[in-house]
């Protein structure tokens, strides 16, 4: 079996950061989504992976021949974004007669893919579904349980019907081009993959499921980036503290999970819980949790920082003694504090 990354996407619900880095290389305990993505596909036994990646996207091309030189991962080029059905056409020639795995590049999933993968067995597709208690923002499916097939995939409804929702991981024959071959743009101008899988169901090809009760983070807003994060390094060990090679630490406390890159200087700080420094970083006399800083960001203030994220080579500088930071900083931004005079 191969597997189908798909990566090409904007990536605009994440800017300022993806205005320099594509969504899939921003980092989840430092490691690109990508990565954990590529993990989870080789661990399920498979070992040829197509990335599809838009021409604008050469880092992540970089990155794959880099930390992936010698595998078998080839890339794949979508000109146009026109969603995730519009999206497997250019992968038809690298997938042929076979069946495939596909996972959407910025989807973190915190199960293996296994089941998914096994469940698929016999010439039949298979989704990955999960509970949700907000189905109107998803695709939605209508089960039959005891045949565990899908009945009706409906595409963010109004009024769902099941709070099944599709989470982004799918195996299908390849059957399914034919599908995308026949379906066409809905109202908001994209090929959906949940017309493609209904186009099959409709025309008696077997698509079953696989329910997950495990976490799912849609990397699509900060505030969920973070959420992933936190996740993943309790999932890690928790209580955990990493640091990396050259890295400087003078009286710092640690209040577990937090994983330090290489190359940080870290002095007189309270680091943690939940906090991921990329390297190069410098962290000095402030408090600082739930926290993302990218490689070459600073934070060197005595105030406390909670719930941010810094871009590369962003900087928080300067001192107030009113409450708690909670900042969200493009790269090489600026953000100094300070305390102001009264007039009085």
């Amino acid at each position: 079996m191969k597997g189908i990354l798909l990566c090409a996407g904007n990536g605009t619900r994440m800017q300022p950061f993806t205005f320099s880095l594509p969504k899939p290389l921003l980092p989840v305990m430092n490691r690109p989504l990508i990565d954990h993505a590529i993990e989870k596909f080789q661990a399920a036994g498979i070992q040829e992976i197509g990335l599809v990646i838009n021409p604008s996207q050469q880092a992540i091309a970089d990155h794959i021949n880099t930390a992936y030189k010698g595998q078998k991962i080839e890339l794949l080029v979508q000109r146009k974004q026109l969603g995730i059905a519009h999206a497997l056409r250019s992968v038809q020639d690298f997938i042929g007669e076979e069946t495939f795995a596909l996972l959407l590049g910025d989807n973190l999933l915190t199960g293996p893919l296994r089941a998914l993968v096994q469940s698929a067995a016999d010439g039949k597709s298979s989704l990955l579904l999960k509970r949700v208690p907000n189905p109107q923002e998803f695709g939605v499916a209508l089960v039959d349980k005891k045949q565990s097939r899908i009945l009706k995939l409906e595409e963010k409804p109004s009024v769902p019907k099941s709070d099944l929702a599709v989470m982004g991981a799918y195996v299908f024959q390849p059957a399914i081009f034919d599908a995308i071959n026949a379906i066409q743009p809905s109202g908001r101008g994209e090929y959906e993959i949940t017309d493609a899988i209904q186009w099959l169901i409709d025309h008696d090809y077997p698509v079953t499921y696989r329910e997950t009760l495990l976490p799912i983070f849609d990397v699509g807003t900060h505030s969920r980036w973070l959420e992933a994060n936190t996740w993943m390094m309790a999932e890690q060990g928790q209580g955990e503290v990493s640091i990396g090679r050259n890295t400087s630490v003078e009286k710092c406390v640690f209040l577990g999970n937090v994983h330090v890159g290489d190359d940080c200087i870290l002095e007189n700080a309270v680091i943690g819980p939940n906090v991921s420094l990329q390297n190069g970083c410098v962290v000095k006399e402030c408090r600082i949790e739930n926290s993302i800083l990218l490689a070459g960001a600073a934070v060197q203030t005595r105030q406390s920082i909670r719930d941010s994220i810094l871009g590369q080579g962003a900087v928080v500088k300067g001192d107030t003694i009113r409450g708690v930071v909670r900042c969200i900083l493009g790269d090489k931004s600026v953000y100094e504090l300070y305390e102001q005079e009264s007039d009085t």
